[in-house]
């Protein structure tokens, strides 16, 4: 598990890095890493291990009017 949470490529989606499977993006002001599974449409699965935080977001953002902004993981800490 270690392993697969432990970023090994810059994407060319700042702020993500990625392991093995997992969307890896720090907190601000943090070294951090929160792990993401990344879905079609806005579908995420958000882990947040020094919180013992699992945050399942569902969206369907997918029209051609959509902004295409999907939320920061710091932005569902602030939620909770």
């Amino acid at each position: 598990m270690k392993e697969s949470v432990t970023p090994y490529f810059q994407t060319d989606e700042p702020p993500f890095k990625y392991g093995f499977k997992w969307w890896l993006s720090k907190l601000p002001d943090s070294e951090e890493h929160v792990w993401m599974g990344r879905g079609f449409g806005g579908q995420n699965l958000v882990v947040f291990p020094n919180e013992g935080l699992i945050v399942a977001f569902t969206a369907w953002d997918i029209l051609p009017n959509s902004t295409g902004k999907e939320p920061a993981p710091s932005d569902f800490l602030a939620a909770v």
